[in-house]
């Protein structure tokens, strides 16, 4: 399960005066644009599109989760943090992605049934992933070539 959260009130942010000390956006900043959205991907020849919520071929979106050998994919320039359980939270995310970000999300790393979260570059993007399984037929396959961003 994902739920995808987006920044509030974009415009504001980005025509706000520069402040000589940023502040990092908080829980509330975030509106959720989808919830409960339950993807199942068959192998890693697909990946979970987080700006639409639906599966789609590897390598054919931009804000996305894949599957690789053993570890779930983001875009290289996104951020992730592994939740301790399923019960991760926006507030929990932020908090992690500070303090603890993970450069990796090995399936071993989430237990049974773990959550984690992946915020995009701009941080405009937050996705908090719930994961009922890794289970399923091999995982191994085509890996998803990073994206080129110019």
């Amino acid at each position: 399960m994902a739920t995808l959260f987006l920044l509030d009130d974009l415009e504001a942010v980005e025509a706000a005066p520069a402040r000589p000390t940023p502040t990092a956006p908080t829980a509330a900043d975030y509106t959720a644009v989808s919830r409960g959205v339950e993807l199942t991907s068959a192998d890693s020849g697909y990946e979970f599109d987080l700006a639409t919520g639906t599966v789609v071929p590897a390598d054919s979106a931009t804000w996305y989760v894949g599957r690789g050998d053993g570890e779930f994919l983001v875009p290289e320039t996104a951020d992730t943090f592994i939740g301790r359980d399923a019960g991760l939270g926006v507030a929990d995310c932020l908090q992690g992605l500070a303090n603890r970000p993970s450069g990796r999300v090995p399936f071993g790393a989430l237990g049974a049934r773990g959550a984690f979260c992946v915020r995009s570059a701009d941080g405009r993007d937050l996705a908090v992933v719930r994961v009922l399984s890794t289970a399923g037929p091999s995982v191994r396959g085509p890996r998803r070539r990073p994206h080129k961003l110019d």
